[in-house]
């Protein structure tokens, strides 16, 4: 009755905890409930639009280029040596049950950073890197161009985030009509939060010469700061992202929401052979690229 109790308060603090986070996930990826072992998507080459009707309908096919994601396991566990639980000190171990479930609920940014700082060796749907300098216009039709959504040796500053924003709205696809692409959020790791917030949030900025003038992208992006973004080259590294669609840049699959739950059955073999009860959070999950036109990375 004792280790029921324990596991109840402990639940009630892991599941506080877990709806008290701000996972930034949400905001950049598309989340897909998932119900089998993998799944696979067919992406569109360009996101559909509206036409007049005239004569036959013209039908928007799916390409037939599969993209799988196969789900994997995820777990967080925490071993209660069986004397504290004796000596009723259960207190001790309650701001790592919090952590945990701040930790559950934040697991998919983790994937989604990885996503993000490997992109440009990662492959994506269209069998390109989903940051290229060389995505195909029409992936059946070489001689129709290509088009990048990786740029070097761009510093984040105001003008090249108005040259990187501009390229990035003019992304045409198979049909020579424009993407619709429209950066919503500025991706940034910590060194460059202070630039990304000049640009996005400041009423005026510094332009050659010492004079300032109104900054007219001020609200047209969101800031997004990412911790796990930050080390060595990644730090001069900046994203642009559309999240304006019901498709995001990224896909989140989730298998299996994470569970708190407790192994203190003196049966068990960790209490048995360790002398510990165990009480562990687990999920089963993916992530994946999405579309490349809906993202753009940009590097020093």
């Amino acid at each position: 009755a004792n280790l029921q109790g324990i596991y109840i308060g402990y639940n009630l603090r892991f599941q506080a905890a877990f709806g008290a986070a701000m996972p930034f996930y949400m905001k950049i990826a598309t989340v897909v409930p998932s119900t089998t072992k993998s799944n696979t998507y067919a992406w569109m080459d360009k996101i559909p639009k509206m036409r007049k009707w005239v004569g036959d309908r013209v039908i928007q096919n799916l390409a037939a280029r599969a993209y799988t994601l196969e789900n994997e396991k995820f777990e967080l566990t925490l071993g209660i040596s069986a004397d504290d639980i004796e000596d009723d000190q259960i207190g001790v171990y309650q701001p790592s049950v919090d952590m945990m479930g701040q930790s559950a609920a934040t697991y998919p940014d983790d994937l989604m950073a990885v996503l993000m700082k490997n992109g440009q060796v990662n492959v994506a749907h269209d069998g390109q890197f989903f940051f290229d300098t060389d995505h195909p216009i029409n992936l059946d039709d070489a001689s129709a161009g290509t088009q990048s959504n990786f740029l070097t040796g761009l510093a984040l500053n105001p003008a090249n985030f108005a040259s990187a924003r501009a390229q990035m709205m003019s992304w045409v696809g198979a049909d020579s009509k424009n993407l619709g692409a429209k950066p919503t959020i500025l991706a940034v790791p910590p060194l460059l939060e202070n630039m990304a917030r000049v640009i996005a949030e400041a009423e005026n900025i510094s332009v050659a010469g010492g004079s300032t003038q109104t900054n007219v992208y001020k609200g047209a992006v969101e800031v997004v700061v990412i911790g796990d973004l930050a080390g060595g080259v990644a730090d001069t590294e900046w994203y642009l992202l559309d999240t304006s669609k019901p498709i995001r840049p990224f896909v989140f699959q989730n298998r299996k929401s994470p569970v708190f739950t407790m192994h203190t059955d003196p049966k068990d073999p960790s209490v048995l052979q360790r002398d510990e009860f165990i009480y562990e959070a687990k999920a089963r999950g993916a992530a994946g690229y999405s579309l490349w036109f809906l993202a753009l990375k940009a590097r020093a």
